[in-house]
């Protein structure tokens, strides 16, 4: 894995906290790694905001891939720190309660409206998705 360049999650928003134009712009690209983290057959395993980057861009990048969990895992005996980790707990949704908490965190003060999902709506702001 490459190294890569950026600010720590927490650190980003506590920089940015006066600018909501920066901040709803960070709300849709988390909404967006959240969506397709979600979409893929895998998890991050240590979602939290040391392990999301946010690179100069405004793009989003996941570190810290040690604790992921894939398919090929399904029905292994998988032990951490002298702990069994049961399937109940360490599968591929096992991102899905933290990547909610830090959105929630995230959109503290959004512009743009929440969707069902609690998310950010994108509108025609320009921003790429």
């Amino acid at each position: 894995m490459e190294w890569v360049e950026g600010t720590e999650l927490d650190t980003y928003v506590n920089q940015f906290r006066g600018n909501p134009f920066v901040l709803n712009d960070l709300c849709i690209a988390f909404t967006e790694m959240a969506k397709w983290l979600s979409s893929m057959s895998f998890a991050h395993g240590d979602i939290n905001p040391d392990n999301i980057i946010v690179k100069a861009t405004g793009d989003l990048i996941l570190v810290d891939y040690d604790d992921m969990f894939t398919e090929a895992m399904c029905g292994k005996k998988i032990t951490k720190n002298n702990l069994e980790l049961t399937p109940r707990y360490y599968n591929r949704y096992m991102d899905d309660l933290v990547l909610a908490a830090t959105a929630a965190k995230v959109r503290k003060r959004p512009l743009m409206p929440m969707n069902s999902s609690g998310f950010c709506s994108p509108l025609k702001t320009g921003y790429p998705l």
